[in-house]
């Protein structure tokens, strides 16, 4: 049965057509918005208007009767109800921005549905923009990979592309072949994100057939890689991936995941050089889980390429399991960081427990700190450095008095052994010297040595910096400083008193819920008492002057 058509809808002052009023006997509201912009606040407020049908219906899509443009932000669907919104959305031919979500786990996509998706696409050409986000792909296959590759291709004018997809242990090679071979047509585009973590029959070989396609994508601004984290790879596929990027001389972000992968030092030096040649790039996201092959003279490689990228605003570097890497390492990772003048945000996660960091590499990434005056925010993940004391964070801590621009420190210590409640304190000694800092973590997890003494001696020294708003824990976070200062109030720390601080805390929340609760009681009593005697006293004063009125009948 066809879907109803809506009724022309009355122009509003803004020149933007309201949206029908009228509701079938379910009573659900079209998902779609006329506007006679293309992509706008109109085409936000159609967004939101569609998230809200949950399950959307067959005849919840009406077809358009002019020649208007749309925009869908996210349409998140039953798998049930895949096939009837595909078809409906076939009608709107002018369609430019469309997100598919399924994000219940329970509901298992098939070949099938990605076929109707694939045939919705080939009556979408004017489609700038489409992400496809899957939460349980278990039943699809490559076939199903191919039927979406061919409504890929019928897309000349798309930009964004983003494609994640979470457990899928029957996509191959063969599958992301087909992919990558629709995306090779699509010369336009200007942002790729593929999201395959959770495919882990994808090995070195469809990595390289993919690097090979995206060479012809000259305008990419964009590409987000993350590859499985169980796939056979040698560092192969690396390598090739490498070749693909020399090409892209206008990407400005570029985030690349790679896990479980046996890299060697040649491997980092390749992607080094590359990095040397992205100079546009202002967004790094590098995530690395290599083996125990790579030394502290592949990490120098690497780091020499960080160096000449001097319009990075925003980095993020994560690499696990270091076991033959020490002071050397971080070392030149101070000497890159010294020349990246333009960075904003800056996030080191550096994982090992057979690692050979000392307070000396600690220090040498608080000096290469020193010049970076933009810096705004610093996350700092220290795991298993079991050699760190607190002298090394007092040191790291010096780097930073000179950032005058810095609002947020978030610093995770897990696993330290030799940190006690001192150091937290003697770091905090120095944001004192930062007008502008908003944010502060201190996240403490398995350091046997630092108990709830040392975080109260961290409140203490808050406590006299005015800027800040919050403070995060592991345990909890305080906003701003009449949290700060009542909990400083109410707590009582010594030593050898430990979870005293937190259970205070505990207590006292629910203690000021309850006030509150009693407050808000009370106030709304006596507005309707107010609200009674005022209704009581207008009742006898009219009662009374009718019985005034008959008496003088």
């Amino acid at each position: 049965m066809e879907p109803r058509q809506e009724e022309s809808s009355p122009v509003t002052s803004e020149g933007q057509m309201a949206p029908c009023t009228k509701h079938n006997k379910n009573k659900m509201k079209p998902i779609f918005q006329r506007s006679t912009k293309s992509i706008g606040k109109s085409s936000k407020v159609a967004g939101r208007t569609l998230s809200r049908n949950r399950a959307l219906m067959p005849h919840s899509a009406y077809p358009p009767k002019d020649k208007f443009s749309y925009s869908v932000e996210k349409i998140e669907i039953l798998k049930k109800y895949i096939h009837s919104v595909s078809m409906n959305l076939q009608r709107v031919r002018f369609l430019e921005q469309l997100t598919f979500w399924v994000s219940n786990y329970n509901e298992k996509m098939t070949d099938m549905d990605l076929y109707y998706i694939g045939e919705t696409l080939k009556k979408l050409v004017s489609l700038k923009s489409f992400s496809l986000r899957f939460a349980n792909c278990s039943e699809i296959t490559d076939k199903g990979f191919y039927n979406l590759s061919q409504g890929l291709k019928t897309l000349p004018l798309l930009r964004h592309f983003a494609f994640r997809f979470g457990f899928g242990p029957h996509i191959t090679d063969e599958g992301l072949n087909y992919l990558s071979h629709s995306l090779r047509r699509l010369t336009c585009l200007e942002a790729i994100k593929l999201d395959l973590l959770c495919c882990s029959r994808i090995t070195e070989l469809g990595i390289s057939t993919l690097s090979a396609n995206l060479k012809n994508l000259r305008k990419l601004k964009s590409l987000t890689l993350h590859f499985p984290i169980e796939a056979k790879m040698t560092g192969g596929g690396l390598l090739d991936l490498c070749e693909s990027l020399e090409e892209f001389v206008c990407l400005q972000s570029f985030s690349l995941s790679f896990w479980r992968v046996r890299l060697t030092d040649a491997g980092l030096k390749r992607l080094g050089e590359v990095f040397s040649k992205l100079i546009c790039l202002k967004n790094l996201d590098l995530t690395l889980n290599p083996s125990s092959k790579i030394t502290d003279s592949g990490l120098r490689e690497l780091f020499k390429g960080l160096e000449k990228l001097f319009c990075l605003q925003n980095l993020k570097i994560e690499i696990s399991s270091l076991a033959k890497i020490g002071n050397p390492g971080l070392l030149d990772f101070s000497k890159a960081l010294r020349k990246l003048v333009c960075l904003k945000t800056l996030e080191i996660k550096f994982h090992g427990q057979r690692n050979l960091f000392t307070d000396e590499g600690l220090c040498q990434i608080g000096k290469g700190l020193e010049g970076l005056k933009s810096l705004e925010r610093i996350h700092l993940i220290c795991s298993g450095w079991r050699q760190i004391t607190d002298q090394g964070l007092e040191t790291f801590s010096k780097g930073l008095e000179g950032l005058v621009l810095l609002k947020g420190i978030k610093i995770d210590l897990f696993s330290l052994e030799k940190i006690t409640d001192f150091g937290g304190q003697n770091f905090c000694q120095a944001l004192k010297n930062l007008p502008d800092l908003r944010i502060f973590g201190f996240r403490v997890v398995d350091c046997p040595q630092f108990t709830n003494t040392g975080l109260h001696m961290i409140c203490q020294v808050l406590k006299d910096i005015p800027s800040i708003q919050k403070f995060e824990t592991y345990k909890f976070t305080l906003d701003g400083h009449p949290h700060i200062l009542e909990f400083l109030k109410n707590s009582v720390s010594f030593p050898g008193s430990p979870g005293k601080m937190t259970e205070d805390l505990d207590e006292q929340k629910p203690k000021q819920d309850k006030e509150n609760i009693l407050r808000r009681f009370w106030i709304k009593f006596v507005c309707l008492m107010g609200i009674g005697l005022f209704i009581l006293v207008h009742f006898l004063r009219n009662s009374q002057l009718m019985q005034s009125q008959n008496l003088e009948k």
